[in-house]
């Protein structure tokens, strides 16, 4: 399937079988301020796509299922980090997840934009949610634009004004002063999502790839943290807030790691693995939890 070679074997269980994804992309960090002021950008939550529910990232379709086709073909998950403040005033974007077989990429999503920073005209980064505008040093007052997002994985992050940066954009809403909030997709009941660390819950629902806050605004649900200068939660696809010099070292404020959660009929699961992903049993389906690259035969 999908460009493949002639198989040479057979794992799986019976005949092809469909599997629904999830994949989330790291989340963007931060950016910082010189001083005690509040016009830098929260970074953008990571790209999101998703075959499982009624909507993906972005508002966009579902995408469609996995066609496995238990001929023993080796599937690739790499997980997207998180963009990182090293230090300075600017951070950078998060990076990628995918799945791939046979030399084809079969699903991808792009990392989430950094937030705006003071220095040097750190424009914010476009990604799969864009990240926050700020206020830079050169252009003085006035609204600074968020990074764009990419359709369907994700908005755009919000726009910076006279007293606020933006924040990041989420994969279900777009930035404003505040980051716009991540996609809920129960693809992992919120019993195993809280057992395997991975999104955030609220309520009855688990989110992803929230946006980050700009340093006076608040924050989008989905993997991202209250406070200034603060890094997104691991394996959410979050985005970092922004923050100030006053708020301590400029190197905390990073985003969330990505994930890829894999479900599938469990009469259909081959248990052949790597990368030691977490595994559950919901119903008739078994689920995957990578929350570090690995790979899955079929």
């Amino acid at each position: 399937m999908f460009g493949q070679g002639i198989p040479l074997g057979f794992s799986g269980a019976g005949g092809p079988y469909s599997v629904h994804f999830l994949a989330v992309a790291g989340g963007g960090a931060g950016g910082r301020i010189g001083n005690n002021v509040n016009q830098a950008g929260g970074g953008g939550g990571g790209g999101l796509k998703t075959s499982f529910g009624s909507v993906s990232g972005g508002q966009s379709a579902v995408k469609s299922q996995l066609d496995f086709l238990a001929d023993g073909a080796t599937y690739t998950i790499t997980i997207g980090a998180g963009g990182v403040n090293s230090g300075g005033y600017g951070g950078s974007s998060g990076t990628g997840s995918t799945i791939e077989s046979g030399g084809t990429t079969l699903v991808s999503v792009t990392g989430g934009g950094r937030g705006a920073a003071q220095n040097n005209n750190t424009t914010p980064g476009t990604g799969g949610s864009g990240g926050g505008g700020g206020r830079y040093v050169s252009g003085g007052s006035g609204t600074h634009t968020g990074g764009n997002g990419i359709a369907d994985e994700g908005h755009n992050g919000g726009s910076s004004n006279n007293s606020n940066g933006g924040g990041g954009g989420g994969a279900g809403a777009a930035g404003t002063t505040s980051g716009g909030a991540g996609l809920a997709c129960n693809i992992l009941n919120t019993t195993d999502a809280s057992n395997a660390s991975v999104g955030e819950i609220s309520g009855n629902n688990v989110f992803y790839s929230g946006g980050g806050k700009s340093r006076n605004g608040s924050r989008g649900i989905g993997g991202t943290r209250t406070t200034n200068n603060s890094a997104a939660y691991a394996n959410t696809g979050g985005g970092a807030s922004a923050s100030a010099a006053s708020d301590g070292p400029p190197n905390t404020n990073s985003g969330g790691s990505g994930v890829v959660i894999l479900r599938m009929p469990t009469a259909s699961y081959t248990g052949v693995t790597t990368g030691s992903p977490n595994v559950y049993t919901e119903g008739s389906d078994t689920i995957l939890v990578y929350k570090s690259s690995g790979t899955y035969v079929d």
